[in-house]
């Protein structure tokens, strides 16, 4: 069987999602809970308890928090964090009046310095899932064939195991000669 483009490209899509699901899923998990310790900074416990005695329609909700790296405050010092579920917030300034925006720039502490380190293993986590895409794809590139791709990376069959034909096949043609037969009987019948 041949492989095709599309082919490479589920294959590769497959083999990096398996390949580094257990990362990201950690990275989700560190996204969450740092985003809950940076909403519980920006509102402490005390101006969360006085926002939730008060009627909801004087907050928006949200689950997106903004760390601001950088001191210039352009869009590539922006790192987002994602809450696992909405919280109120209110308004920070005119232009991130729906989502929190924490600055770190000059700022050391323990917060920061996780940011710091999770903005890291992000950066990481991307760099390490473009490689393994390219390579996965150079290597598929030089491959024609389904059965060549088993004989060169066993290893990898779980994620094209499905693309594989569960039986040998033979070219047969589309429409077979007895249907044909068949349905000339039926149309000199009429």
């Amino acid at each position: 069987m041949r492989l095709t483009n599309d082919m490479r490209s589920m294959i590769t899509r497959q083999a990096v999602i398996g390949i580094l699901q257990k990362r990201r899923d950690a990275h989700k998990k560190e996204n969450n809970s740092l985003a809950a310790l940076v909403y519980d900074h920006l509102y402490p416990t005390d101006i969360q308890t006085q926002m939730n005695k008060l009627p909801d329609e004087f907050f928006s909700q949200t689950s997106q928090i903004y760390i601001q790296s950088g001191e210039s405050g352009y869009c590539r010092d922006m790192v987002e964090l994602i809450l696992a579920s909405s919280k109120k917030i209110s308004a920070i300034d005119r232009y991130n009046s729906y989502r929190p925006l924490f600055k770190i720039h000059g700022i050391d502490n323990a917060v920061t310095q996780r940011i710091h380190k999770f903005i890291a293993s992000t950066k990481k986590l991307e760099l390490d899932e473009s490689n393994l895409r390219q390579k996965i794809r150079t290597m598929l590139n030089g491959i024609q064939t389904m059965k060549r791709l088993a004989e060169e990376w066993p290893d990898g069959s779980k994620y094209y195991q499905d693309l594989l034909p569960t039986t040998p096949t033979k070219n047969v043609p589309a429409v077979r000669g007895e249907d044909i037969t068949k349905f000339i009987a039926t149309i000199q019948e009429d």
